[in-house]
């Protein structure tokens, strides 16, 4: 008899659930796009070329990644380990309206990415890295470089208010700025 060949299944990201629960069940996890919010500071730092190309790295509610595209008049691929769930219902219909300029792909960054990714110029990461398990963070920030040529990153160093809503803690890195700059 022949033994059995193993398997190794690696877990999926057990953050996953929790961030499921927030996007379809508490509608107030919609309000606050911090994406949204840091695209003039992006585009005034960065000033990208008319069509460059980027990752919006933790989409979210996608609202950050359309109005880099709007703004910006960039080509965004806009990532989440979540799936599509989190974004917003306009910005899931854009992505057949405005195939041009946006696309979506479920990505943990955490997580080695798919062989042959596309490099794109620039990727943009707001509000995630905190939100990322302390002993992953320097692998997601690998592998984003991995894929952008120049990441802007924008990373809260306070825990978060909001994750008493499910009972969850959802800045799981706080650390200092200076933390931060040295991992970087």
């Amino acid at each position: 008899m022949q033994p059995i060949p193993v398997v190794k299944i690696t877990p999926i990201n057990p953050e996953v659930e929790k961030y499921h629960k927030l996007w379809k069940d508490v509608p107030q996890y919609r309000n606050f796009a911090p994406g949204e919010g840091a695209v003039q500071q992006f585009l005034a730092a960065v000033r990208p070329k008319t069509g460059a190309t980027a990752y919006d790295f933790g989409a979210g509610t996608g609202r950050g990644a359309v109005t880099l595209a709007l703004l910006g008049r960039m080509n965004v691929r806009m990532t989440d380990f979540v799936g599509d769930v989190c974004l917003d219902p306009e910005v899931r219909e854009m992505l057949t309206t405005q195939a041009q300029a946006l696309s979506f792909q479920t990505l943990d960054l955490t997580r080695p990415f798919p062989e042959g990714m596309e490099v794109r110029d620039y990727g943009v990461c707001t509000d995630v890295l905190e939100h990322i398990q302390p002993e992953r963070v320097e692998a997601a920030i690998r592998n984003m470089l991995s894929v952008a040529k120049a990441c802007f990153f924008q990373i809260a160093l306070v825990d978060d208010a909001f994750g008493a809503a499910i009972g969850a803690k959802l800045h799981l890195t706080v650390r200092p700025a200076q933390w931060w700059l040295d991992l970087i």
